[in-house]
């Protein structure tokens, strides 16, 4: 999604109990272009498993938007072209990857900036109560840390 430099306008509409309505004058709004280059913050973060990368640009520029894993290792290309001037929205779509700390950069003419952001997948698993109750007659701990629930027995 892109937000360019523009003016917008708009007038509200008021309607009343007994169901009349007036409109407002028109009001003119003017959305200026960015004046630096900005990487956003990701939205939410952390998240599960789809998040927003916002970035701005003053001028047309080569942009080069990349998801880095902790190793370095570059995950995916989220942006690789000619951009113009304006505010832009990207959606990071992280299904097919790991719980974990990631790293966004941006690279636009000589502006980078690399910020990190959480995947935080939710478990899936399911405890077997039968094997749990199996292995406590066998006098195993009641500890289900194995299957990454801590439990105690009272």
């Amino acid at each position: 999604m892109i937000y360019q430099a523009t003016s917008l306008s708009y007038r509200l509409k008021q309607i009343d109990f007994d169901g009349s309505y007036d409109y407002s004058n028109e009001v003119l709004v003017d959305i200026p272009a960015p004046v630096d280059y900005a990487l956003h913050q990701n939205y939410p973060n952390p998240f599960n498993p789809v998040t927003i990368i916002n970035y701005s640009l003053p001028l047309k520029s080569q942009v080069d938007l990349v998801v880095y894993n902790v190793l370095g290792e570059s995950v995916t290309h989220l942006v690789d072209e000619e951009k113009e001037v304006g505010k832009y929205s990207v959606e990071f779509d992280a299904t097919s990857l790991p719980s974990g700390i990631y790293f966004y950069k941006l690279q636009a003419g000589d502006f980078v900036e690399t910020k990190k952001m959480v995947l935080i997948r939710q478990s899936q698993r399911r405890i077997n109560v039968d094997e749990v109750r199996f292995n406590l007659e066998r006098g195993e701990s009641p500890s289900l840390i194995r299957w990454g629930f801590p439990l105690r027995l009272l």
